[in-house]
């Protein structure tokens, strides 16, 4: 796969009753939260399709990984359909990214998959800013964040970091240096 380029890499959790948003479900109850993801999912996924560059692969990261096969007829053709990693957070990501990088990609940006506001404008400027920025970070309002770009693999950007909580971002954004950084 000497070609790829780019890496855009979805992190999805199969849309099952009682396992997808679950912070959801005493509002709207375990279907309807999985039916909520689902449609956020869906729609994350038809904007990662809709972006046109060069040399891009897209990749969906499934949770959990025993559902690959499952994930890979949800996503559809377009995405190539990978188990996450055991572990945290930290631990899923770092072995996404490296993945990515080892099969050649010089650009790898994540995204999760609950992120109403996301563009095919932002993912391309998230791609275009890795040109000239080492890494690239969309903080969320919670204090975490909603996309990470990275032109090489930074195992600080995963160690360590307090996952879920209100200085997530600005843990990993110290941990890669923030003058090296473009904020999204």
């Amino acid at each position: 796969m000497s070609d790829l380029r780019e890496a855009l890499l979805l992190f999805l959790r199969l849309p099952e009753a009682g396992q997808a948003k679950t912070r959801l479900i005493p509002r709207l109850g375990a279907e309807g939260a999985a039916r909520v993801y689902r449609h956020v999912a869906e729609e994350t996924m038809k904007c990662a399709r809709a972006l046109a560059r060069p040399g891009l692969s897209r990749f969906a990261f499934i949770e959990p990984a025993t559902g690959r096969d499952e994930g890979q007829e949800w996503v559809g053709s377009g995405f190539e359909c990978c188990g996450q990693a055991s572990g945290d957070l930290g631990r899923r990501l770092h072995t996404a990214f490296e993945q990515a990088f080892a099969r050649g990609a010089r650009r790898v940006v994540v995204v999760g998959t609950d992120i109403p506001d996301l563009s095919v404008e932002l993912l391309e400027r998230a791609f275009e800013a890795l040109y000239v920025h080492d890494a690239v970070l969309g903080p969320a309002l919670d204090g975490g964040y909603y996309l990470l770009g990275l032109n090489t693999m930074r195992p600080a950007a995963f160690r360590d970091i307090p996952w879920s909580a209100p200085d997530t971002a600005a843990t990993t954004l110290a941990r890669l240096g923030e003058e090296r950084c473009w904020i999204h």
